[in-house]
């Protein structure tokens, strides 16, 4: 999986990712270019779902 938060979306180079499994973009613009090439794209603040995401995958691991 790669997470692509923010701005970093925006500048990442897509090609390098794509051998993932799966693409995660936050962006607060539901009109982000990113989105339309991610496989789950929340539109949400990047930092707030960045804890959220942390929190679950603590969580499903004990």
């Amino acid at each position: 999986m790669t997470v692509a938060p923010g701005d970093w979306a925006l500048r990442a180079n897509m090609a390098g990712v794509a051998r993932a499994h799966a693409v995660v973009a936050i962006n607060h613009d539901p009109g982000a270019p990113v989105l339309d090439q991610c496989d789950i794209g929340p539109v949400a603040d990047s930092r707030d779902a960045v804890r959220a995401l942390t929190r679950a995958v603590a969580e499903r691991r004990r």
